[in-house]
């Protein structure tokens, strides 16, 4: 039987949306709000808007698609009951945001949309909830008022959840799925009530998804299962039928896209080739999902990574981690989330801190004889091209060292952006140890601490580029 529970984990990371476009993507909800605020406070101060991020993005189970496009749903919340019509307040917000970005404003059915350029949309609905109501009412576009509350659905799936997060990755899986196919599938909302309802825990991804879509499929096909009822009933306000909307044709092809999955998915669990495996689950969920080198890959990284966390591991003259005593032995510490440290400018530098870039040139050099050191004014600065496995992407790093204070380490090649969730600093340092890790004097080596370090960070950014999680051992604070 292949066992491809290593390949979804990558591809649950493939189709997530990455750390920096959600900061752009908070960013811009906040401009959002602010324009909002101003607006109503100026010209419509009866009418004070609260807000509440709400689908996908509130509950973990946002997907970018196949294009990299990806959305936030921020509910635009009013505390009284409206005398203007629902059409009237959404064409008010309309107003607000309108000129934000260069795309033009959409006024749709349930909510008025911003695009943006970074490839992501801001989806805002419009409700007003009165005092004694139970339950917000949504803004429909020429229609009226409907009952409808996002946050008791956040709530509902919230305690349907469970702890290893398997169900969220399911109805991700199942909404890349949709969003493959070339022709117009139920929505997301509709995967995750799904998936919600018919979930089949296991330890491995590929049989979870296999089950729950056999689940799924004995509830709402009619066509092929005697008592199954084609119909997903919305479990919180409104309570009405998802599926009600849907034409024939829509139905016709989700369950025969359903069907497929489920038996290309049998197929690829019962083969013995993982290379056929891979090719089954691809056909249906696309070319995210990845190929079986980059399991072979993941799985080198962990046996890295497994030296690293066992403290065993020792570093050559050539940035390989291996368990032989041969090179440098890699010192414990832990990666640490801070704000960085910068190094004091000083005009002179005096004869026992030159005597000390020296020194730390020659020891750098005789064990890693790649790096390329130059003394600049009162620097020691060192470059080299690290490449710890041979399919590894390389690296070109630069090394800055001031005597007495603890060297800065950057990667000049490829460009890595601040990311705290990688120990990369604002300005774009590494953060490799905490600093009760190492108490940095004259006499410590670059060679046998920061270098060592520097690969386990290539190590683990490798393992986070195909996981989404960092694995290197870490202060958490």
């Amino acid at each position: 039987m292949a066992n491809l529970h290593t390949l979804f984990e990558i591809f649950h990371n493939n189709i997530s949306i990455c750390p920096s476009k959600k900061q752009k993507m908070m960013t811009s909800k906040n401009a959002i709000r602010k324009l909002i605020k101003e607006t109503f406070e100026e010209l419509h101060s009866e009418y004070k808007p609260y807000f509440y991020i709400q689908g996908s993005y509130k509950h973990g189970s946002s997907t970018r698609t196949e294009d990299d496009w990806c959305d936030l749903d921020d509910g635009v919340y009013f505390l009284c009951t409206p005398d203007v019509t629902p059409t009237t307040l959404q064409k008010w917000i309309l107003e607000a945001v309108d000129g934000h970005t260069s795309f033009k404003v959409e006024h749709r059915k349930k909510c008025i949309r911003v695009i943006f350029s970074a490839k992501y949309h801001i989806d805002i609905p419009v409700y007003y909830l009165a005092p004694g109501d139970e339950h917000p009412y949504l803004a429909v576009k020429n229609e009226g008022w409907i009952k409808s509350d996002p946050k008791e659905f956040v709530e509902w799936l919230k305690g349907k959840k469970d702890k290893k997060g398997q169900l969220v990755r399911i109805i991700k899986y199942l909404k890349a799925w949709c969003d493959y196919q070339s022709f117009k599938m139920p929505s997301g909302l509709c995967m995750s009530v799904l998936a919600a309802n018919h979930i089949c825990y296991n330890k491995r991804d590929d049989l979870a998804l296999l089950n729950t879509l056999k689940a799924i499929q004995e509830e709402v096909d009619d066509q092929k299962f005697l008592g199954a009822y084609w119909q997903c009933k919305m479990p919180t306000t409104p309570k009405d039928d998802l599926f009600e909307k849907y034409t024939e044709t829509v139905k016709k092809n989700f369950l025969q896209a359903l069907d497929d999955l489920i038996e290309d998915g049998e197929e690829a669990i019962s083969t013995k080739s993982e290379e056929e495996a891979v090719d089954l689950w691809a056909e249906n969920l696309g070319t995210r999902f990845p190929e079986i080198e980059i399991k072979e890959k993941l799985e080198s990284l962990r046996q890295n990574s497994q030296i690293i966390s066992s403290g065993i591991a020792y570093t050559s003259s050539d940035f390989k981690v291996g368990v032989q005593s041969i090179g440098v032995k890699n010192q414990p510490h832990q990666f640490f989330r801070s704000a960085g440290h910068a190094l004091p400018k000083a005009e002179h530098i005096n004869a026992i801190e030159q005597y000390s870039l020296i020194r730390q040139k020659i020891f750098l050099i005789a064990s890693f004889p790649a790096f390329q050191c130059i003394i600049k004014g009162n620097k020691l600065i060192c470059k080299a091209i690290i490449k710890p496995l041979n399919f590894y992407q390389s690296y070109q790093i630069r090394i800055e060292y001031q005597a007495g204070y603890t060297p800065k380490v950057f990667i000049e090649d490829p460009l890595i952006e601040y990311n705290s969730e990688i120990h990369v600093h604002a300005d774009n340092s590494l953060c490799l140890h905490h600093p009760s890790d190492l108490d940095w004097k004259l006499p410590t080596k670059i060679s046998e601490w920061i270098v060592p370090w520097i690969v386990e960070w290539l190590v683990f950014y490798e393992l986070w580029k195909l996981t989404g999680k960092w694995e290197g051992r870490e202060y958490i604070h």
